[in-house]
């Protein structure tokens, strides 16, 4: 089964362990939801591919988690070493990556076109309610 990250940071993961080089906090950048939704993409429109499972719902330790999680620096703890979702040098909600899953869905079950550009905007578009009432 396919397996859909974020990307990660494999910092975390090597506390304790002398043995291993250190890696940078932001080893494999999740670019603002782009290094998800090109997987999301390329699993989409394989034909054989009915089934990707997402990984991790909860490893904020591993920078992979996709529940809700820290927007910017001020949001994160006073101690430790973790990213927010500003540290690819975009906004992003809160929520932005369950909002990204829920269209990954959508696209593998051809509930919308396959899209290789992320097909959501991370806060809505200023104006946009005035033409949605306008119709």
């Amino acid at each position: 089964m396919p397996v859909l990250k974020i990307g990660t940071t494999i910092w975390m993961s090597q506390f304790g362990d002398a043995a291993k080089p250190e890696a940078p906090i932001n080893a494999i950048p999740r670019l603002g939801g782009t290094f998800m939704w090109r997987q999301a993409f390329q699993y989409a429109a394989n034909p054989n591919i009915n089934t990707i499972w997402m990984a991790q719902f909860d490893e904020v330790d591993e920078g992979t988690a996709i529940f809700k999680v820290a927007a910017t620096e001020d949001d994160l703890p006073a101690r430790g070493s973790w990213l927010s979702l500003g540290d690819d040098g975009q906004s992003l909600p809160s929520d932005w990556y369950l909002r990204l899953c829920g269209e990954a869905q959508k696209m593998l079950e051809g509930k919308i076109s396959l899209n290789a550009e992320i097909p959501i905007q991370p806060f809505p578009v200023a104006g946009a309610e005035l033409q949605q009432t306008e119709r």
